[in-house]
């Protein structure tokens, strides 16, 4: 399982390393864009929408990474608070459902996705196939129900370790010390 899983982490920061490259190259675009925009009044022809399609990239190949690295916003208000287990129990209730609404949104992605190819959709300037686009949600959403799937065994297998009470199986128990007079 380790295996699979240590695979598994390698995929998503290659994914997210193409991501960060997108980054890289939808912000020399915009900048490059924006100064022929205003100093030779000659905007690149499409910009925004290679910009609209660098951002689906962007964030649909980071989002795995992202929760590998416990990058995503979380609310520990109220769980900081808990028990370790306590803390295994809401991260696994937590991981089950993001899982369960990714994997939705992966299912009704993929069919969305499948409408576009029958569609033959377009970009408006460009005539770019949005299909592949589309796709990448899906196939994001697929990464990140797979890495929430192993944050929950990861949490199960926490929530059910026997917790370390601090007084080790055999170890010898200092008797109570008793104080002196001086002590006092």
């Amino acid at each position: 399982m380790k295996k699979l899983q240590t695979g598994f982490r390698e995929l998503e920061r290659k994914f997210n390393l193409v991501g960060v490259s997108f980054l890289v190259a939808m912000m020399v675009l915009v900048t490059v864009d924006v100064a022929s925009r205003y100093l030779f009044n000659a905007p690149i022809l499409g910009a925004m929408e290679l910009s609209q399609f660098m951002m689906v990239i962007l964030v649909f190949f980071g989002l795995a990474y992202t929760a590998a690295e416990k990058g995503h916003i979380m609310t520990e208000m109220v769980v900081s608070r808990l028990s370790p287990r306590m803390k295994a129990i809401v991260n696994s209730f937590v991981a089950l459902l993001g899982a369960a609404l990714f994997g939705i949104m992966t299912w009704q992605g993929t069919l969305d996705s499948m409408e576009w190819f029958k569609m033959r959709g377009i970009s408006d300037i460009l005539r770019i196939p949005i299909f592949p686009f589309r796709l990448l949600v899906p196939l994001g959403a697929l990464f990140l129900s797979i890495e929430l799937l192993i944050q929950l065994v990861d949490s199960i297998s926490e929530a059910i370790k026997p917790q370390d009470t601090g007084n080790r199986e055999g170890a010898q128990q200092s008797p109570p010390q008793v104080l002196q007079e001086s002590d006092r």
